[in-house]
């Protein structure tokens, strides 16, 4: 007689990091839908913060973290050497990795833009679709796109 045995092994849980400063509009004007996201993904990833500001201290960034109610982990890169290891050139960026050399996704959060004084929304939710994909166990459909945001100093 053979026995077998189940064994449930959990879902990967991957990484899933904002580059951002506290400072730049669009960034600012994310953080609604990534409160969103983090909320709705958190069994599938879980969610940093990088602050990319050079005059950045652990007490102005958890004050800019207080501010907007967000509830995940920061990580201060003032000389910006995780976002020089991703190329990152502007904020906000979006990076979901299993690990720093296993990226499944870069990019922007999604499509949506400001132009004449309004915001327009997203036609591609470019964050939502890797996490679904990732969530599924399937290939992440895109696996990088244009972030229009604000620029990193050098």
């Amino acid at each position: 007689m053979i026995l077998a045995a189940i064994v449930l092994v959990a879902a990967p849980k991957y990484q899933t990091w904002f580059f951002v400063t506290s400072d730049c509009p669009i960034a600012q004007r994310f953080t609604p839908e990534i409160k969103r996201i983090m909320k709705e993904y958190q069994s599938v990833s879980d969610f940093q913060y990088v602050y990319e500001d050079e005059d950045a201290t652990r007490s102005k960034m958890k004050a800019h973290h207080a501010e907007f109610k967000l509830n995940c982990p920061l990580l201060l890169d003032s000389k910006h050497a995780k976002a020089k290891k991703f190329k990152i050139k502007g904020v906000p960026t979006v990076v979901v990795m299993a690990t720093e050399d296993m990226v499944f996704y870069q990019g922007r959060i999604d499509d949506s833009y400001g132009k004449d004084f309004k915001w327009h929304p997203a036609k591609h939710a470019d964050l939502r679709n890797a996490l679904n994909a990732l969530k599924n166990g399937k290939p992440v459909p895109v696996k990088s796109t244009t972030v229009i945001g604000c620029a990193l100093g050098s």
